[in-house]
């Protein structure tokens, strides 16, 4: 039927329809090419994606170990294979802050240095690494800057300006700008970044001392440049290196004390407050002898003498302190508390309880029981308590925080721990 209709159609119809169906069949091999590359192209990206996952997983391996509810530093051990193991360290802590920020970097950190498989002395500069890539990462903002938490002496924070400041035209003005953003409270957020900001500083004064100092000298209050002069300083003690630039970062080989007794006096608190290193290297590692060295300082000895103890409390320099000595950490940390000087042994047990109070800490080196630790000392073990007291009341201005915390003493030590933090029970 069809085809009869179809052969009565005039010319002129037969041929446009005949154009017609030309056509269609012309566009149908088209449409399936189309069809299929689109498929192609579908199948390509989704490849892609695949590949992509998988690369991410090869770079950033470590991110399986997180998980692991133990054995997290042999899982990082073995990504290492036979890479040399800090520069392995490295490698795994910048991945793993892109992966999931500097705060799980740090406790990635403290996996690491609270294992032997490492056999790393310090942390404290893998802490700057973890730092540098998060103000690369994250940005020049406030907000990045106080996702560094405190451990390993800060070195995240100390990191961070290093990384920024180096490539600013105006350093200080770039520092400003974050360090003002930072909260009124607490206090120290905005301390600790003027003291990163110090470090910071050194380095863009490619280690000249007192060029260092004429950025801090800058700044807005005195506050903010004593935090400043104590980055530059502690930043000179790190960078320190017999034989290199020795004139322009202020040491001589004949005098132990310098540059904290030859800069000018503003600068001396913070100079001497962070010159124990330096101090404890030309001392034969001798606490008493370091000790003796602090006693020049004339009216700066009570601060070259608590840069001392806060080495005598970094488990980093246990192994270098402690001699003969076996013991647990808070045993280890007594015993060298007690090698100072007698008239100075409070001085160490005031800083290394402050630190074991303090909850902003987590590194390793801080996770030690400051009731333990007064048990450690053969005399003055009451006095130890009462300085127990006295820091838990600093920190909380709570007594009933204080009493809370004292009760944890052994019960013959309770009522030091109460009179060290004015509390007196009837």
């Amino acid at each position: 039927m069809i085809i009869k209709k179809y052969k009565n159609l005039n010319q002129r119809k037969r041929l446009v329809l005949g154009i017609i169906l030309l056509f269609i069949l012309l566009l149908t091999p088209l449409y399936f090419f189309v069809l299929a590359e689109n498929n192609i192209d579908n199948k390509q990206q989704i490849l892609s994606t695949i590949s992509k996952h998988k690369q991410e997983e090869e770079i950033n391996p470590i991110q399986k170990c997180f998980s692991l509810p133990e054995g997290r530093d042999a899982c990082y051990f073995n990504l290492c294979e036979k890479e040399n193991p800090y520069l392995c360290a490295e490698d795994l802590l910048e991945s793993t802050v892109k992966i999931s920020g500097p705060e799980q970097a740090m406790e990635a950190l403290n996996d690491m240095m609270a294992s032997s498989l490492f056999g790393i002395a310090s942390g404290h500069q893998l802490a700057h690494i973890i730092g540098k890539t998060t103000s690369h990462h994250y940005g020049l903002n406030i907000e990045a800057f106080l996702r560094c938490t405190p451990d390993f002496n800060f070195g995240c924070q100390h990191g961070f300006f290093e990384d920024i400041l180096t490539i600013q035209n105006d350093p200080v003005k770039v520092a400003l700008e974050i360090c003002e953003s930072a909260p009124q409270k607490p206090y120290l957020d905005k301390f600790y970044c003027y003291h990163g900001m110090g470090h910071g500083f050194m380095l863009v004064a490619s280690y000249h001392l007192k060029d260092a100092l004429s950025l801090c000298d800058q700044l807005p209050t005195l506050q903010t440049q004593n935090a400043c002069y104590e980055g530059v300083f502690m930043e000179n003690e790190d960078g320190f290196s017999e034989g290199i630039r020795l004139e322009e970062m202020g040491f001589t080989k004949d005098d132990v004390l310098a540059p904290c007794n030859r800069v000018e006096d503003k600068y001396r608190n913070e100079c001497y407050g962070e010159h124990g290193v330096y101090i404890m290297q030309h001392s034969n590692l001798s606490i008493r002898d370091a000790s003796l060295v602090c006693l020049e300082a004339g009216d700066y000895t009570q601060e070259c003498i608590n840069s001392l103890a806060v080495l005598a409390i970094a488990f980093g320099w246990h192994e270098l302190l402690r001699g003969s000595f076996e013991g647990t950490p808070a045993e280890t940390t007594a015993y060298l508390c007690s090698q100072f000087l007698p008239e100075y042994i409070e001085v160490c047990q005031i800083i290394a309880i402050s630190n074991m109070l303090n909850k902003d800490r987590t590194d390793i080196q801080m996770k030690m029981n400051a009731p333990d630790f007064c048990l450690a000392f053969q005399n003055n073990t009451s006095d130890c308590f009462k300085i127990i007291g006295a820091e838990l009341f600093e920190f909380t201005q709570d007594h009933n925080e204080v009493i809370r915390g004292c009760n944890k003493a052994p019960e013959e030590y309770r009522e030091s721990c109460y009179e060290g933090g004015g509390i007196t029970i009837r």
